[in-house]
């Protein structure tokens, strides 16, 4: 019933299986044989009591008729099938179910219940072997293989191993295929007719399970097993006599076969191998295909070709809880891309650095996030040293940054880190560290540092912040001052200028003015002598032209008589009773 339980729970929610605690998945599949082992007791038990007499499978007496041991029987398909069908969910659910961290004592925990679930499993199936069971002790083998093959590769899990893996998959492919078989026989059934009652035999029995022994199998027995269910003997064929005897030389054949095939090597793109010829390195091998002497006389060293690795200089966590994971262009960042001072992030190291204040020696603290890309060198020497000489290149990448990084960080101040141009700095420590892994040989090529934050630690974030807004702002006071005093002063320059401008062109204009009446007084100086009153009269009507230009005159000539004569009035008409405004009265000019 419990492993019905957990295969349910499991068909239905994989996380349902752990109840609370972190319990491996694993689990699962011995749940699922438990539930295999439930279905051949209860397809056995309805077969045991079909074929019970009578009085003691009725109770009392009842007007129906009892049914024939063949359709009570039959009963058992549909349990047999819900169960195979439950056993098999729960196996491929499990088989995909998401990775979940599991502690080293709860694998611990978990092997050691399997295992010693085992013995009643044992105890029951050797109980079930010395009697006619109907193939329910082979069934039993399936929960009894799955308990201790789970319970040991949890055991050997705990111990720090990685492989014992595959026997959890093997496991779960045996439960699995088993759970198959048990469906298939009970959509066969389906659809046969119903047994008498000497053939009558439970629905749930399994040919898989019949491989499952502790003794190697023989033909004699495959032999008769074949023949007990399918009637062939295989003594009489000699196809089968022929293959016996062909199978030592064409097995031998097929090793040979498989041996020389260890000589041919097929490397992708971004791979390359170092060859070695009975121990010693001959070649270096790019991608492609390459034949050469097969193991153990020539052997492939793979290399890397190309591959760029992305190493965070952190000594708290391993690179695998501090890798940045991947996000889409518009999902949330993660918490590892804040960059905020006041934030402990894990990719970060502290860092003890000297300083200097009123004269005294200490020391402070900035942490530091900081990246490495480096790769395998591209030539054939490098690949040669890092096979050479590098077990551990990611352990050796990050303690030649330690060392530079401690050595950098010696002689420079916070202040100094702070301000630095970032580029600068980290071109500076990857020349460092390539120099460094030049000299060790480690045939690593540094490609780049990338420094992604530098700060002082969080505790000191605010303090730090405050002091950096007040010199922030001591330097806008400072530059607004300038920029006043700049002002000021152009705009008196630009006064000045105006003025000594305007100076001189007065001055210009008046010297100007001064230089062409002279020109002119001295031409009127030249004119008089040479000319005389001829001059003065041209002057005199020069000047009278120039002064009646625009005045309206009335020229009377005197030499007129006083005596009635024509008059010619080209005075405007005037209203009648209108008079001029005064009496026009001429007076003779002097003669």
């Amino acid at each position: 019933m419990l492993g019905a339980w957990l295969a349910a729970a499991s068909a239905i929610d994989p996380a349902a299986i752990r109840l609370g605690y972190p319990l491996p998945a694993a689990t699962v599949f011995a749940a699922a044989s438990l539930v295999i082992a439930a279905d051949a007791l209860f397809c056995a038990g309805l077969v045991a009591r079909a074929l019970l007499p009578l009085p003691l499978q009725e109770g009392p007496a009842s007007g129906t008729p009892p049914l024939p041991p063949s359709r009570k029987a039959t009963r058992g398909v549909v349990l047999n099938a819900l169960l195979a069908l439950l056993a098999g969910a729960g196996c491929v659910l499990a088989w995909h179910a998401a990775p979940v961290p599991v502690t080293t004592d709860i694998r611990l925990i978990s092997g050691f219940v399997l295992v010693l679930s085992a013995f009643p499993v044992l105890v029951l199936e050797r109980t079930f072997a010395g009697m006619d069971s109907w193939d329910v002790a082979f069934l039993l083998r399936v929960p009894l293989a799955a308990l201790l093959g789970v319970g040991v590769a949890e055991l050997l899990q705990a111990a720090g191993f990685a492989w014992p893996t595959c026997i959890e998959h093997a496991v779960g492919a045996l439960v699995l295929l088993v759970a198959l078989e048990l469906l298939l026989r009970s959509l066969a059934t389906a659809f046969q007719p119903p047994p008498s009652a000497e053939d009558l035999r439970p629905v749930a029995r399994s040919a898989l399970t019949r491989a499952i022994r502790p003794a190697r199998p023989t033909l004699l027995g495959l032999n008769v097993a074949l023949e007990q269910q399918v009637g062939i003997d295989l003594q009489r064929s000699w196809a089968l006599a022929f293959a016996a005897r062909a199978t030592v030389p064409v097995a031998f054949g097929i090793v040979i076969l498989a041996w020389g095939v260890t000589g041919l090597t097929a490397l992708r793109l971004d791979q390359r191998a170092v060859y070695e010829r009975l121990g010693v390195p001959v070649a270096v091998f790019g991608p492609g295909l390459h034949l050469h002497l097969p193991w153990p006389f020539g052997i492939l060293r793979p290399v890397e070709f190309g591959v760029l690795h992305n190493v965070p200089v952190s000594f708290a966590e391993s690179p695998a809880s501090t890798s940045t994971p991947i996000v889409g262009a518009e999902a949330m960042p993660p918490p590892s891309d804040d960059r905020l001072w006041d934030g402990t992030h894990p990719a970060e190291t502290t860092y003890l650095i000297a300083s200097e204040e009123a004269g005294q020696q200490g020391f402070q603290i900035i942490d530091l996030d900081l990246r490495l890309i480096w790769r395998l060198g591209l030539s054939d020497e490098a690949a040669l040293q890092a096979v050479a000489n590098d077990a551990d290149p990611d352990r050796l990448v990050r303690s030649v940054a330690a060392q530079v990084l401690v050595q950098s960080f010696a002689h420079r101040s916070l202040t100094d880190l702070l301000t630095a141009d970032r580029e600068a700095l980290a071109a500076t420590l990857r020349q460092q560290m390539q120099q460094n892994l030049d000299a060790l040989r480690g045939g690593i090529d540094m490609v780049a540092v990338v420094i992604e934050a530098i700060h002082p630690p969080p505790a000191a974030a605010s303090a730090y912040h405050a002091v950096q807004a007040a010199g922030i702002r001591a330097q806008i006071a400072v530059a607004d001052q300038k920029g006043q005093a700049a002002d000021s002063r152009s705009l008196a320059q630009q006064t000045v200028t105006y003025e000594l401008d305007t100076a001189d062109g007065q001055a210009a204009t008046t010297l100007g003015q001064a230089r062409g009446a002279a020109a002119l007084f001295a031409g009127d100086q030249l004119a008089y002598r040479e000319s005389g009153q001829a001059f003065l009269l041209e002057r005199w009507f020069s000047d009278l032209a120039r002064a009646l230009g625009d005045t309206d005159l009335l020229i009377v000539d005197h030499r007129l008589a006083h005596g009635p004569a024509p008059t010619i009035d080209l005075r405007p008409p005037m209203a009648p009773g209108q008079t001029l405004p005064g009496p026009y009265h001429p007076q003779a000019e002097p003669n």
